[in-house]
């Protein structure tokens, strides 16, 4: 018996934004938004990578665990440029910050 895959319709980020944000403002929140998770992924992904808890990483930067859960959950964007020079230095990384 031949079973059916349900088809799923793709829709891209950018036609979903269209049809959600409508306002200046609404594009700067979401764009704001959304440069603040992909920091919060990197992050995490980077500790991940080198095998390490939040406990552990929160150990090597010298800095609270609950703020490692908040740079990786929350709002990365509130971390200042030091600790992400910690952060770099922590996982033998380099920080380039860039204007696109």
């Amino acid at each position: 018996m031949k079973t059916e895959r349900a088809r799923v319709n793709h829709i891209s980020l950018k036609e979903i934004t269209s049809r959600v944000i409508k306002t200046k403002e609404d594009k700067e929140l979401f764009n704001k938004e959304l440069q603040s998770l992909r920091l919060s992924v990197r992050i995490a992904e980077l500790r991940k990578q080198h095998g390490l808890s939040q406990k552990q990483f929160a150990d090597r930067l010298h800095i609270k665990q609950q703020y490692i859960s908040k740079m990786e959950t929350e709002n990365a964007l509130s971390v200042s440029v030091n600790t992400l020079i910690k952060i770099a230095k922590a996982l033998n990384k380099h920080l380039i910050i860039d204007f696109r």
